[in-house]
């Protein structure tokens, strides 16, 4: 028998990152991706955002799991989790950017008190017997999950009416003035008590039929109850089986391929802030994917991996006027490779790849209809190296150059952001302080500077990347 016992605790502070977005009004067609115009660049070394304005997260974990071996062949492990995350959030939106930095229009929003929690029971047995000439790898168990969020009403503060851009703004992003504190008063009161409940019961089934051939077949039974998501939303009530299955074709003892197929249900989405319907929630979300690949492993010194996979997935955007909706499927259809190899005893090379063809379907609005998805590239990859130091046991440097390529800004895709290639480095030392397993790593991210948008939001919101940092830090293990 074997008890763990885990706890951590995290606090953050930070200034709230704005998203920005160029003024679009001198486009002649909205729609038209080759007019869509960028904010100006900014120097990012610069505050955006007021400096009194935080971004604030107190969370803890606490978990407990019990293995106990029943006999040689059987397992029974229990776990069990809560965890619970106080937040002051506050974000910041800039509009209506003009060539030379100004900024046209700008709120403040955030919720203040915000705490969500979660508590989860999961229980169940692993192991092997065997019916006729079959070999059953068996899971098999149950669990319980509820999730809570305490909402208070959220603060919004907008430069209309008397507060100016000014008040709540830098004013201008390439030339930032600091605006005064703004006094957002007393905490506002709880506007809702969102509850989630899933109960599940589960069981997986991985049966060899030859020494080259086996079938995976398992599923989840779930029942789903939610409440209050927000303070207008009916309740939510669904029972759904989502299964799994797989083939896999072993023919050798190097070389792996199998398809699979699997369905999916989570929590829907929330429409953002800005939208009409501000902060309604979808339905549960219902997915599936299909998948075929293979992996090998060559000589001992190459891993090579290829899959072809097919999702569908229940969609939710803002619409042109501004609604977040839920209607028709994301479609995303691509393929993915992967390599490494160890060229020489001290020298490891790797590299992957993925091509993705995204694509929303069966929707009633012909400006997103067989659109790409939102904020997802089409291509992406990256190749690195890792090199140990024979002379100096322990003692290790790596390179990597990742890329991301162009993405769509919204639904209706009316612009994209370019795509980008950085270059990440670090040097690394293993070694031990007394008993102490220690790494010392020294890391250094975007070396090249390269300016680019790290993210896509709602309504064209873009985030600007973080430009050349470096990292020293000491991991111990106990």
């Amino acid at each position: 028998a074997l008890l763990q016992l885990n706890a951590d605790w995290t606090w953050r502070s930070a200034m709230s990152d704005p998203l920005l977005r160029a003024d679009q009004s001198g486009r002649a067609n909205r729609l038209d991706p080759s007019s869509y115009v960028l904010p100006p660049r900014i120097d990012r070394r610069d505050a955006l955002s007021p400096s009194w304005y935080r971004h604030d997260t107190e969370a803890y974990n606490l978990e407990a799991k019990f293995d106990y071996t029943l006999n040689e062949d059987w397992t029974s492990v229990t776990q069990a989790n809560y965890s619970q995350n106080q937040r002051h959030g506050g974000y910041v939106d800039l509009f209506d950017i003009q060539p030379n930095g100004d900024i046209g229009f700008a709120d403040l929003y955030q919720s203040r008190g915000e705490v969500f929690s979660t508590w989860s029971l999961q229980s169940y047995l692993a192991g092997k017997l065997l019916t006729g000439n079959l070999y059953h790898d068996l899971f098999v168990g149950a669990s319980y999950r509820q999730f809570r969020d305490k909402s208070p009403y959220w603060d919004l503060v907008e430069s209309t009416g008397g507060v100016s851009v000014g008040d709540i703004s830098v004013g201008n992003i390439r030339n930032p003035v600091q605006p005064p504190h703004w006094d957002f008063g007393a905490e506002q009161d709880t506007d809702f008590i969102s509850s989630i409940e899933e109960r599940s019961l589960f069981a997986s089934d991985l049966i060899l039929l030859t020494e080259q051939f086996q079938v995976l077949l398992g599923g989840r039974y779930i029942w789903y109850s939610a409440r209050e998501l927000s303070a207008t939303a009916l309740p939510q009530d669904e029972n759904v089986f989502v299964p799994t299955g797989a083939l896999i074709f072993r023919p050798s003892e190097h070389v792996m391929t199998y398809i699979s197929y699997s369905r999916g249900f989570e929590k829907g989405d929330y429409a953002p802030y800005n939208a009409v319907n501000a902060n309604q929630p979808t339905a549960a979300i219902e997915s599936e994917q299909y998948e075929i690949g293979l992996k090998a492993d060559l000589n001992q010194a190459l891993n090579l991996g290829v899959a072809l996979f097919d999702i569908k997935r229940d969609a939710s955007y803002l619409n042109a006027g501004n609604v977040f909706v839920s209607n028709g499927r994301f479609h995303h259809r691509g393929v993915e490779l992967n390599a490494t190899t160890q060229v020489a005893a001290a020298l490891t090379l790797m590299g992957n790849a993925a091509y993705l063809q995204t694509e929303l379907q069966d929707v009633d609005d012909t400006g997103t209809d067989g659109k790409r998805t939102e904020g997802v590239p089409r291509w992406k990859g990256a190749v690195g190296a890792r090199y140990a130091f024979a002379q100096v046991p322990g003692l290790a440097a790596d390179s990597t150059l990742s890329y991301v390529g162009s993405r769509p800004v919204d639904a209706q895709n009316s612009g994209f952001v370019p795509g980008y290639t950085l270059w990440d480095a670090g040097v690394s030392y293993a070694t031990r302080l007394g008993d102490t397993p220690t790494t010392f790593r020294l890391q250094g991210k975007n070396l090249a500077n390269k300016y680019y948008y790290s993210g896509v939001y709602y309504s064209g919101g873009l985030e600007v990347g973080r430009e050349r940092e470096v990292f020293l830090s000491a991991k111990f293990s106990f």
